[in-house]
């Protein structure tokens, strides 16, 4: 294999781990909380901002930052399905939809500070 591949494979693994990991958290939140669904979007787009600010910061090699970074956490993390969630809540509660959106975006730049802080190297 050559070494142009080598990204393109780290982005698929990647992104087939995460997508598989969020696949998990949407069918357990919707077997145990069918009516909180959106909350394992929520969850996941945080976890997903936070570890890939935490990663980004780190300045990980670029095989490794394809993996994690727009592989892993660009599958775990979903902004089609958020946007359908939107569309829905627009259909049902409009005031939740723009409550829902306000939150979800201000949590992810939250999460994403909070990693890229925490990945940022320590003075000695």
């Amino acid at each position: 294999m050559t070494g142009a591949w080598r990204p393109l494979l780290a982005v698929g693994v990647g992104g087939a781990a995460g997508t598989l990991l969020r696949f998990s958290l949407s069918a357990y939140a919707l077997e145990h909380f069918a009516a909180l669904t959106f909350l394992a979007t929520l969850c996941a787009n945080c976890l997903g901002a936070g570890l890939a600010g935490y990663l980004v910061a780190r300045r990980l090699k670029s095989l490794y930052h394809a993996f994690l970074v727009t592989g892993f956490c660009g599958g775990f993390t979903t902004f089609s399905f958020f946007s359908l969630e939107m569309l829905v809540l627009f259909q049902r509660a409009p005031h939740w939809m723009l409550a829902y959106a306000g939150a979800s975006i201000t949590l992810w730049l939250v999460f994403a500070t909070l990693g890229h802080r925490l990945g940022q190297p320590r003075a000695a």
